[in-house]
C-alpha cells in the first residue's frame, strides 16, 4: 500500500515538475492561457531533443491544440513555420489531439520548389562544427499568422501569451544539424582528392594547352578559354558535392550557371576553331605557324602573342575569379546552385567575345 502510495506520488511530482518546465516562461500566478500556443518542440533523439537534422521528424507541441484545429480544415492547411519562414512545403505529417503534439519532416523534397528561398534563409551560411538555432512555431498554410512560440531564439511571451520583443527570449530554440561531420569529412577528401588530380593532370598534360604539340615538337602555351572552362568545371562539380552532403539530394543547376558553362565552352570552341584556320593557311601556303611560347600558366593566360599582358585576357581572368568567388559565396550562403545576375552573364559574354576576337592576330 505504501509503495502504491510514494509511487503516485513520484508520478504526481514528475508531471508538476515537467509541466513547470514546459511553462517555465509564465508567472504561475498568472490566468490560463486559452489562445493556441506553441509551448514545446523536440526531435526524435531523446538523448539531445532540442537537436534535429534535416529529413528527420520534428514534434510541435501546441497548448490549445483544439481551438486551432477550428480554423483549418484538415491537417494539410497547418504547416511548419521556422524562423518567421512559412514551409508551405511542409504540411503536418500527423496529429495528436491526446498529447496536443503536430509532427512534421524537416523533408527538402521541394528544396528547389516552393521552398527554396524559406531553406535558403534557414540554412544559409551553415558551419560544419556549429548547430543552427532557428525559432519554430506552425500556422495556417498560405496567409495564416504564426502562432504565438516559446520555442523562440529572439522572442518571449509574456503571462498572456502575447509575443514582446526582447533581446533575449524566455523560451529556447530548436537546434539543426545543417552539415553531418562523418559526411563533411568524407566529401572534403574527394574534393581534395578530386582537386589534386585534376591540377597535376592540368599541368603536366596537354589538357589545358592550346594544341597537343607546335609545329616545332615543344608543347602549346597554355589556353586561357580552356582553363576558364575547366575552372567552372570544377566549381560546379565541388558545389555539387558539398550540397550533397547537406541536402543528400542533386541540387538542379541554375539556367544561369548553364549560360556561364556555355559562353565559356563557345570560347573554347571558337578559340579552338580560329586556330584551326590559321593551320589550314600555313598548310596551303607551306608555311608554318609561330607558335607562342609557354611560360607558366599565368603568364600564358594573360599574355598576348607578342609576350606583352593582352587586356582582353586580364578581363577574362579578373571577371572570372570574381565571379567564381561570387558564385561559391552564393552556394555557400544560399544553400543551392544560385542565379547569376543577366548583367553579370551579359559582362562575361562580352569579354569573352574581346577574347576571342584578340586572338585573330595572336600567335596560335
Amino acid at each position: 500500500m505504501n509503495i502504491s502510495i510514494l509511487a503516485f506520488a513520484i508520478v504526481i511530482l514528475s508531471t508538476m515538475a515537467n509541466a513547470q518546465s514546459v511553462y517555465r516562461w509564465r508567472d504561475p500566478s498568472a490566468a490560463p492561457i486559452t489562445t493556441p500556443i506553441v509551448i514545446s518542440a523536440h526531435g526524435m533523439d531523446s538523448a539531445h531533443p532540442t537537436i534535429v537534422g534535416l529529413n528527420e521528424a520534428l514534434i510541435v507541441d501546441v497548448a490549445n491544440l483544439s481551438t486551432f484545429l477550428k480554423t483549418v480544415n484538415s491537417t494539410d492547411e497547418i504547416v511548419l513555420v521556422m524562423d518567421g519562414q512559412r514551409f508551405d512545403g511542409i504540411k503536418a505529417e500527423s496529429v495528436d489531439t491526446n498529447s496536443s503534439c503536430i509532427t512534421f519532416r524537416l523533408t527538402l523534397d521541394d528544396f528547389s520548389g516552393i521552398n527554396q528561398k524559406q531553406w535558403a534563409e534557414v540554412l544559409g551560411r551553415p558551419n560544419p562544427w556549429k548547430l543552427k538555432p532557428v525559432s519554430i512555431s506552425i500556422a495556417k498554410i498560405g496567409s495564416g499568422y504564426p502562432l504565438s512560440t516559446v520555442v523562440s531564439k529572439v522572442d518571449r511571451i509574456d503571462d498572456h501569451g502575447v509575443i514582446r520583443a526582447a533581446s533575449r527570449a524566455n523560451g529556447y530554440s530548436m537546434q539543426i544539424k545543417v552539415i553531418h561531420l562523418d559526411r563533411f569529412y568524407i566529401a572534403s577528401a574527394v574534393v581534395i582528392f578530386f582537386i589534386v588530380f585534376f591540377v597535376n593532370r592540368a599541368l603536366n598534360t596537354t589538357m589545358l594547352r592550346g594544341t597537343s604539340e607546335s609545329d616545332s615538337g615543344k608543347e602549346g602555351a597554355y589556353s586561357l578559354s580552356l582553363t576558364q572552362m575547366a575552372f567552372w568545371f570544377m566549381l560546379v562539380v565541388i558545389s555539387s558535392i558539398y550540397l550533397y552532403t547537406i541536402t543528400t539530394l542533386y541540387v538542379p543547376i541554375s539556367t544561369s550557371v548553364l549560360g556561364i558553362i556555355t559562353i565559356s565552352t563557345a570560347s573554347a570552341l571558337a578559340a579552338a576553331g580560329i586556330e584551326l584556320t590559321k593551320r589550314s593557311t600555313a598548310a596551303k601556303n607551306n608555311t608554318t605557324v609561330e607558335q607562342r611560347p609557354t611560360h607558366s600558366i599565368l603568364t600564358d593566360i594573360t599574355n598576348d602573342g607578342s609576350g606583352g599582358l593582352s587586356l582582353q585576357r586580364l578581363q577574362v581572368v579578373v571577371w572570372t575569379v570574381l565571379f567564381g568567388f561570387y558564385y561559391c559565396y552564393r552556394v555557400w550562403a544560399t544553400v543551392s546552385i544560385p542565379d547569376i545576375d543577366n548583367s553579370m552573364l551579359i559582362l562575361m559574354g562580352l569579354t569573352s567575345a574581346a577574347y576571342v576576337g584578340g586572338k585573330v592576330p595572336e600567335k596560335t
